[in-house]
């Protein structure tokens, strides 16, 4: 188990992208981003007795509780927030750093 832990379902995890993309605006102007996905539902995580448990006798549960949150009407949408990097250092292609 990492130091997070396992999560107790993927809608209470933070997620982000290991990559950057380049978005270009109407006026020509090149941002650098990275996304990173923050729950609004809290994180959460299993022991891992519990993860062993689940593992041998229910592995779709992760699957099944996220489509079950999104069938019952339980899912937010999110929020998107950016960030340029508007100089060179760190370099905003490097997945080691957060710009």
């Amino acid at each position: 188990m990492g130091d997070r832990g396992i999560p107790k379902s993927w809608r209470q995890m933070n997620g982000y992208s290991s990559h950057t993309y380049s978005w270009i605006n109407a006026a020509d102007e090149i941002f650098w981003v990275k996304y990173h996905f923050i729950t609004d539902q809290g994180v959460d995580f299993l022991t891992q007795e519990d993860a062993d448990q689940l593992a041998g006798e229910d592995g779709d549960y992760h699957q099944r509780d996220l489509y079950e949150a999104i069938e019952g009407g339980d899912f937010r949408v999110g929020r998107s927030r950016c960030r340029s990097c508007r100089s060179r250092r760190p370099r905003p292609t490097d997945s080691t750093r957060s710009i």
